[in-house]
């Protein structure tokens, strides 16, 4: 769900900020997908 909603926020062009990828990185660490968050860092 959380992918989902960031890849539609991604592709309206929506400027994302510090806060939204911490919350995007810490769900994904906390449901256990590291290599996923790991791709969002870079």
């Amino acid at each position: 769900m959380a992918l989902k909603v960031f890849q539609d926020m991604w592709n309206s062009r929506l400027q994302l900020d510090t806060i939204f990828y911490t919350i995007l990185i810490d769900g994904l660490c906390k449901a256990g997908h590291i290599e996923v968050a790991k791709e969002h860092i870079a």
